[in-house]
């Protein structure tokens, strides 16, 4: 098991090397284990993980895309 610190509060989010992702207690956002998470770059992740998640991940991750643009301008 291992602490990720959750992009929305920075609290910390419980979880397991085998979680594709975990719910922070602290804020309810959906946190992703990056170490776990082949939706990013799999052809087959939504037949894996359902089309749901996937969704819910790809959201996530341009949220933090543009929150970085954001930050360096």
């Amino acid at each position: 098991m291992s602490i990720v610190k959750c992009p929305g509060c920075g609290g910390e989010v419980e979880m397991f090397s085998t979680d594709p992702m975990a719910i922070c207690e602290a804020c309810g956002k959906t946190v992703f284990n990056e170490a776990n998470t082949c939706i990013r770059y799999c052809i087959h992740a939504e037949e894996c993980w359902g089309k749901e998640l996937c969704d819910e991940f790809r959201r996530c991750v341009e949220k933090e895309e543009v929150s970085a643009r954001s930050d360096t301008d």
